[in-house]
């Protein structure tokens, strides 16, 4: 019976592997290694009070081992919902002040102060800059 067990728990240890598992896989090829001397002591008849806590030890990893195959398999399963369409309210103090800026920046536009070229240049270039 222990080898069956120990069989099986082999066997899942290298699908684990495969899957690319290796902390779980890990985790059973410790248990593996326990199961394998408590059924070198059921062979020899030397079951001991060590034999009785390691056995203890190879169930309690196995549950955790059950339980954290479980939490993965849900965590696969959680879906993403799309948020609701959000139409922002922009206050009316900033909405008023956006207005302002752009009457500014176009009056600069259209009034064509007497500069060089040069500058009539540069002032152009920081507008285009500025309104982008």
């Amino acid at each position: 019976m222990q080898e069956a067990l120990r069989r099986q728990v082999e066997q899942l240890r290298k699908e684990l592997g495969q899957e690319g598992k290796q902390g779980m896989s890990n985790a059973l090829q410790e248990v593996e290694k326990m199961m394998e001397q408590n059924e070198k002591d059921l062979v020899n008849g030397k079951v001991t009070p060590q034999s009785l806590e390691r056995q203890k030890q190879i169930m309690t990893r196995l549950l955790e081992h059950e339980k954290a195959e479980r939490k993965q398999e849900q965590e696969d399963r959680r879906e993403s919902n799309q948020a609701p369409n959000f139409v922002p309210i922009v206050p009316p103090e900033l909405a008023e002040e956006a207005r302002k800026k752009a009457s500014e920046r176009e009056a600069l536009r259209r009034v064509q102060p007497a500069f060089k070229p040069y500058y009539k240049q540069s002032v152009q270039k920081y507008l285009q800059i500025y309104s982008r």
